[in-house]
């Protein structure tokens, strides 16, 4: 690598790791002076090039899903270790655990958890909050007594509703960084973010858990928490920049899928549960993403292209005339 961009490159990292409340690619550009193209491409080598070992990580989980990791606004962080401690890294859900197992022992057991450990977690949103914790602590048992439970539910409209739920599990959906409360009544299947549920009321009717119910067999096909139809899917994507990267880290967890390399191209086989955000993921790609299968869906996409093509024709037009 040329020497020029190792100095870059350096003192793009020392920007990012003396300033606790990040640094967004413009405000590095700005600093640096470098323009913001070449910021990007750097930003890049340091996210995708596994010779650069740091924990480097983002703000995207709390901005709107659609924007692209390297735009802008998006604002980057690099964890800061103690090198006297022991490193854990950890998923979300491994944090959660490690958090409810050291909250669990005595005090001198406590103490690993902030003074003899470094804990390294991608997104600090990720982390229940103590409130999510005391909810989730009500809902583990419920769940071992197979207890029905009350849940206070906050809407998209921000109204408060009641709804009785036999609890089968708590996922994770990493895509939208959200903890998620699994269940059914009367055999229909719901699911509730746990940071809109205000309060569980353990109540004193028990239901029985459907023996062939296994909740990482039933989720690993969903998409944005998404029931309904199954769709057979089929893309391609075309070997643009980081796009295999890409593809290969939003798909990892997704073991029921087949994912292989052919003629220089990368296609994606799976059976999909919620076609409209997967339909979100794929627009996320531009030409890089091409439908082949379901052809309904394929269409979908084409027609929704034409739309935005039409959108933007028309502002165009209205400026060309102002």
């Amino acid at each position: 690598m040329d020497i020029e961009i190792i100095k870059r490159l350096n003192n793009i990292i020392n920007l990012i790791k003396n300033n606790d409340e990040g640094c967004s690619i413009k405000e590095i550009s700005e600093k640096l002076n470098i323009p913001i193209n070449i910021v990007k491409k750097d930003m890049e080598i340091l996210v995708y090039n596994y010779e650069f070992d740091m924990q480097l990580y983002s703000n995207i989980d709390d901005l709107d899903y659609e924007k692209d990791e390297f735009d802008e606004d998006v604002k980057w962080f690099i964890s800061k270790i103690d090198e006297d401690k022991i490193t854990l890294a950890l998923t979300p859900l491994e944090m959660m655990s490690f958090q409810l197992f050291a909250e669990s022992m005595k005090e001198p057991i406590k103490k690993i958890n902030n003074k003899a450990v470094n804990i390294l977690v991608k997104n600090k949103s990720n982390v229940l909050n103590n409130d999510q914790k005391q909810l989730l602590m009500k809902l583990e048992k419920s769940m071992e007594k197979n207890n029905i439970i009350n849940i206070t539910y906050k809407n998209k409209q921000g109204e408060f509703n009641n709804f009785k739920v036999c609890p089968l599990g708590i996922v994770y959906y990493e895509f939208e960084s959200l903890w998620y409360v699994i269940g059914t009544w009367e055999e229909e299947s719901y699911y509730y973010r746990l940071d809109r549920v205000k309060s569980v009321a353990i109540l004193r009717e028990t239901f029985e858990y459907p023996k062939d119910f296994n909740i990482k067999d039933r989720m690993c096909n969903i998409w944005g928490m998404e029931f309904g139809k199954e769709y057979k899917v089929k893309v391609k994507f075309k070997n643009h920049g980081h796009v295999f990267e890409k593809v290969k880290r939003d798909l990892y967890n997704r073991k029921n899928g087949q994912l292989y390399e052919k003629d220089g191209e990368l296609f994606y086989e799976d059976t999909v549960i919620g076609i409209n955000s997967f339909k979100m993921w794929i627009r996320s790609f531009g030409s890089s993403a091409v439908v082949i299968e379901p052809v309904e869906v394929r269409q979908q996409i084409i027609e929704a292209v034409k739309e935005a093509y039409k959108l933007y024709r028309d502002e165009n037009e209205i400026e060309v005339k102002s």
